[in-house]
């Protein structure tokens, strides 16, 4: 019986798929990856698409004509691709379903510097995580499920003022 190499870094194409809250799961793709050199660990860049299910996908539901990076709005108001730089290595919990070819998604170079988007860096985030694509959750329920959504953003304000209120005391 022969093993299964496991996986120990993120690779150019790579279709990462996130369940940041329960009953959505998102498709997130590595646009680019930077090995270790003397001074860095493993990076790359990592696109949050608009690709937003409702139950555990699998590669097979992933048609390349359909997803498209997400844009947000960044820290000072510009509308920018959802792309923030990760470490490559992967962690406990991160699934890769496959790989498929991602060249014409973002055909502008994507440097390691550190940004907001809007002048050729990208937000820096860490290790990779499983909470990677809650923008494009956001995104959806805004548009498929407002009401609860809002419901939802309100219930998350109160609990939060509660907590201050708490921490007060």
């Amino acid at each position: 019986m022969e093993s299964k190499k496991v996986k120990k870094f993120l690779e150019v194409g790579d279709v990462i798929k996130t369940n940041p809250f329960e009953g959505f799961w998102v498709c997130s793709l590595v646009l680019s990856s930077r090995e270790k050199t003397k001074d860095f660990n493993g990076l790359c860049h990592i696109a949050v698409t608009n690709l937003v299910f409702t139950h555990d996908f699998a590669i097979s539901e992933i048609d390349s004509a359909d997803h498209m990076i997400l844009h947000r709005e960044n820290r000072i108001g510009i509308t920018v691709p959802c792309i923030n730089v990760y470490a490559s290595r992967i962690k406990p919990g991160i699934e890769v379903i496959g790989n498929i070819d991602v060249s014409a998604l973002y055909k502008k170079p994507l440097t390691f510097e550190i940004g907001d988007g809007s002048e050729g860096g990208w937000p820096s985030c860490g290790p990779v995580s499983k909470s990677i694509g809650f923008e494009a959750i956001h995104q959806w329920r805004s548009i498929n499920d407002r009401v609860q959504w809002i419901l939802d953003i309100k219930d998350a304000e109160k609990s939060h003022e509660e907590m201050l209120q708490r921490l007060k005391e």
